[in-house]
């Protein structure tokens, strides 16, 4: 678990949709008072993701216990590597990292397609310890240069967004600086690979959650939810949402973000009614999934809270 007096700064090491960092100076204003006054209590995610808001209470807060998760076996993985397995990941990752900064855009697309190739043939096997690193250096030089940073994958669990396209020649695939200060700040953290709700055998009273699961589509083209290869409807919506007062019962303080409904339909009032009793506020986010420039900006999601 982490304990260190003085973590260095962690930043998200993965693009990640939906990631969290460009929402920290809001949610700073929302998060309950406790994490202020000494607080002694544990912190859990359950849906780790590109780990914004996980970086930033550790090293705010430095809670006395963490613990997070995610169904996503290669994103846990990469964590997993990069807290235990630095050097190893490193070792894999710079000749990936200089080989394609040389090359020109076909040689680029070359490599990335070699790698996702390779990446895929093994999507349903369970890797062994010797090659957990060259997996995880996989999935960060994929993620670094397919297309607009989008981490998808289809109904068999492979990845299959395209090669991207960069104007700026040099793309930060291996950034050791960051990796190191997350190696540092991932010690001693419990990571899982699990459905969120293994927390509920865990919380306990004073204990923060933050859940930021799959978004429920504002319409139908906007349905994004290909981190894993299985889904998040309205009913796992609604069973988040119990898991959530069943937690509050628990005295933990319990925190949700998700997409709005009302920015698109005023009349859709499922979080209201899901989360009816509990404190619902809305933040500006910026909207980035669209391939094209025109379909993104400035939209307002959710956050539920227990306080």
């Amino acid at each position: 678990m982490s304990t260190a007096n003085t973590p260095p700064v962690a930043r998200p090491f993965l693009k990640w949709v939906g990631g969290k960092s460009q929402l920290l100076g809001q949610f700073a204003q929302l998060l309950p008072d406790a994490l202020h006054q000494h607080w002694q209590g544990r912190y859990f995610e359950p849906f780790l993701g590109g780990g914004a808001m996980l970086f930033e209470v550790l090293g705010r807060f430095r809670p006395t216990q963490t613990a997070a998760s995610d169904l996503n076996r290669d994103l846990i993985l990469c964590y997993r590597t990069i807290r235990d397995q630095l050097d190893s990941l490193l070792h894999e990752l710079r000749p990936l990292a200089e080989s394609y900064l040389v090359a020109d855009q076909a040689a680029r697309d070359e490599l990335y397609y070699q790698v996702r190739e390779q990446f895929n043939q093994a999507v349903n096997t369970k890797p062994t310890t010797s090659a957990h690193a060259l997996r995880a250096a996989q999935l960060l030089f994929l993620n670094k240069t397919c297309f607009n940073g989008l981490y998808r994958v289809n109904r068999q669990g492979g990845f299959n967004t395209p090669s991207g396209a960069w104007k700026q020649n040099r793309p930060l695939i291996c950034d050791e600086q960051n990796l190191r200060a997350v190696s540092a700040v991932l010690q001693g953290v419990r990571l899982e690979c699990a459905a969120y709700d293994w927390i509920e055998a865990e919380v306990q009273a004073g204990d923060f959650v933050y859940f930021d699961p799959p978004y429920r589509p504002l319409s139908a083209t906007s349905n994004f939810k290909s981190y894993t290869a299985g889904d998040f409807g309205d009913e796992q919506q609604r069973q988040l949402a119990a898991c959530f007062a069943r937690l509050v019962k628990q005295g933990a303080f319990v925190m949700l973000s998700n997409s709005d409904p009302r920015s698109v339909n005023p009349e859709d009032s499922f979080f209201e009614e899901l989360y009816a009793g509990f404190q619902i506020r809305r933040v500006q986010a910026s909207r980035m999934v669209n391939a094209k420039a025109a379909g993104r900006g400035r939209i307002s999601e959710i956050v539920v809270t227990s306080w």
